[in-house]
């Protein structure tokens, strides 16, 4: 049985994600993601005037949930592209209210060994929205106050803290945009928080109730 916890596997974003990327970002992205790249083809896609404006941005209103991440701590997981179930939404099916949610990224080009943790959040809702097609799109929501975002000098490091159970030593995340986390896992990341010296003590306030809830 999974823990309920979960890492959500993020693309680069050079406004924090808290808004769309720079025009240079955006570009690699289009051709080295595969949604960016989707909907790189729309009449009005993430460069388009109507989302240049971060302000505008909101859980209801953006060209993708990259572009809100750490603005709004949601994130989906994502679609199937391939196979019988292309255009289906895919689902986390062992994630829970209450337990955890790690949003980590990667800069462009760096080795997945480099992937860090930009925000950790409580989930606080898993919600489903119509896509275009009917489909049930699952979205998961973390708690915005509870939530501990990470100044870029001081990510931790995702690998440091998650290993794939079946090959331990093998730094490999593929294609999917989640991955589950055990709670102890969860723990040595919140403990960390709490006795580095270079995270405040509203960081460690807040990783230290979020401890208490796994005790």
């Amino acid at each position: 049985m999974e823990d309920g916890n979960i890492a959500f596997k993020v693309t680069y974003n050079d406004a924090n994600w808290s808004g769309v990327c720079s025009k240079k970002v955006a570009e690699y992205n289009f051709g080295n993601r595969v949604w960016c790249g989707v909907q790189s083809h729309f009449e009005e896609n993430c460069q388009s005037a109507c989302y240049a404006h971060p302000g505008v941005l909101n859980r209801n209103y953006s060209p993708c949930y990259d572009a809100i991440a750490q603005k709004e701590l949601q994130f989906s997981p994502g679609y199937f592209h391939h196979g019988s179930k292309a255009g289906e939404p895919k689902q986390c099916k062992d994630a829970k209210v209450g337990k955890i949610a790690l949003f980590t990224s990667k800069e462009q080009g760096a080795a997945e060994i480099e992937r860090f943790i930009f925000a950790i959040g409580v989930i606080e809702v898993i919600d489903y929205n119509l896509d275009d097609n009917g489909n049930e799109e699952e979205i998961i929501r973390c708690h915005k106050d509870s939530a501990i975002q990470f100044s870029a000098r001081f990510r931790p490091k995702y690998w440091d803290y998650y290993s794939n159970k079946k090959a331990p030593e093998t730094i490999f995340w593929g294609s999917g945009l989640i991955r589950y986390v055990q709670d102890e896992e969860i723990l040595s990341l919140l403990n960390r928080v709490v006795n580095s010296p270079v995270y405040n003590n509203r960081m460690k306030e807040k990783a230290k109730k979020i401890i208490e809830q796994f005790i």
